[in-house]
């Protein structure tokens, strides 16, 4: 019998966990995070106040009394994993505590991250995911102060991304009003364009170029080929309103994409940890096994207003 590493030859095993690139924790960003120790969250909005009206100097002021549009409560899930190493498997594989502990870190920031964009895909329908108004976060219908049929939208035209949709959605920025039908301008605020990797390109382009290229006239070659005969540049202002692009891999629509408003100024998304992850390391009485622990609760919420975010529900 030849002497191969089925018998004789000796075989070294280095032994690693597939996968461990750190997901990126980008929808922080967009979220207001809390952590407030409670049994359930409730976000009420108030609103009561609207613009002074005229006084002569001798009449009483006009009397203005605050009031709520709504709220919505947040009731949150527990999540958890225990990974059990067994006594000698713990010996048998060098490292292999410290590579699972790296490895179970690295899935609790998955599923947290995927809890976080799968709201966001919600945006569009009412459900769980309702407002305070009983509409879905991003709308053509939301209620206002008069009532009536006067409403307001925060729902960006059905186009593709490019130039000229970013800037109607700047543009719906600019001229969003509140719910006491106010104007609401945040198009000068910090945001943020947020895109699957699927439009990735497009978003880069309308934001970071500093040029925005038209050709006049094109011309053809000897090689059935054409070539712009003259091309004109012009200061491309999409990059000028303090936009930063945020790219999901975790978005499963390729073509939708929206403009959402830095949580600081304007807040429609929460995700709320009500118990931060609590890993554990723990050895069996009986069996002598390795036990690492992880668990932690939180929940994600949108409103109750829908200020801050234009959603472009293209699919």
């Amino acid at each position: 019998m030849a002497i191969d590493n089925t018998n004789v030859l000796q075989t070294s095993v280095s032994a690693f966990f597939e996968g461990m690139i750190q997901p990126s924790d980008s929808y922080t960003r967009i979220f207001d995070m809390r952590s407030d120790d409670v049994a359930s969250l409730r976000l009420a909005a108030l609103t009561g106040i609207p613009d002074p009206s005229t006084w002569d100097g001798a009449e009483d002021l006009t009397k203005a009394t605050l009031d709520s549009t709504g709220a919505v409560t947040m009731s949150y899930q527990g999540y958890g994993v225990q990974v059990r190493i067994g006594k000698l498997q713990a010996r048998d594989i060098p490292g292999v505590v410290e590579m699972a502990s790296r490895k179970l870190g690295r899935s609790v920031a998955s599923k947290r991250a995927a809890l976080a964009w799968a709201h966001l895909e919600t945006a569009f329908t009412a459900g769980d995911s309702a407002i305070a108004d009983g509409k879905a976060l991003c709308a053509s219908d939301h209620t206002t102060v008069l009532g009536g049929g006067n409403v307001r939208s925060n729902l960006a035209a059905d186009s593709i991304l490019d130039r000229s949709a970013f800037l109607a959605m700047l543009k719906q920025a600019r001229e969003a009003v509140n719910y006491q039908n106010q104007i609401n301008d945040w198009a000068d605020a910090p945001k943020f364009l947020v895109v699957p990797p699927e439009l990735e390109t497009a978003a880069l382009e309308i934001v970071g170029s500093p040029f925005s290229m038209n050709a006049a006239t094109e011309v053809g070659t000897a090689n059935n080929t054409f070539k712009p005969a003259s091309v004109q540049g012009e200061i491309n202002t999409a990059g000028r309103y303090n936009t930063t692009v945020l790219v999901s891999p975790y978005l499963a629509t390729a073509s939708d994409y929206f403009l959402i408003c830095d949580p600081s100024v304007e807040n429609p998304l929460t995700y709320w940890t009500r118990s931060e992850p609590d890993f554990r390391v723990d050895v069996d009485s009986d069996s002598g096994a390795v036990k690492l622990s992880v668990d932690w609760a939180s929940a994600t919420q949108s409103g109750p207003q829908p200020d801050g975010i234009i959603g472009c529900n293209k699919s």
